[in-house]
């Protein structure tokens, strides 16, 4: 699966799943890039929080394609800091 791919899986309420390298994986509500340290977005109900820290070039197109995916989806989406994330996991 590709980033996009599993982005829009999220979206639709996809609680597992991961691409083919790897690097985005979905454990739950929650979507992650390179690891349970960085939570890309957190859903609860009709709701999406969408990390928006910034760490690196490749994670932030990613966590675009999520929040992009979510509101294609409906969600109401708001932006948070990834401790905020973290307190909701």
């Amino acid at each position: 699966m590709t980033n996009r791919e599993i982005a829009q899986r999220f979206a639709q309420g996809a609680t597992s799943g991961t691409t083919g390298n790897k690097t985005i994986y979905i454990e739950g509500n929650v979507i992650y890039s390179y690891g349970a340290h960085w939570p890309m977005a957190v859903r609860q109900g009709n709701k999406a929080f969408v990390n928006g820290d910034k760490y690196s070039v490749t994670t932030s197109k990613q966590t675009g394609y999520v929040a992009s995916q979510l509101a294609y989806a409906g969600f109401e989406t708001a932006y948070v800091g990834k401790a905020e994330l973290q307190k909701m996991i």
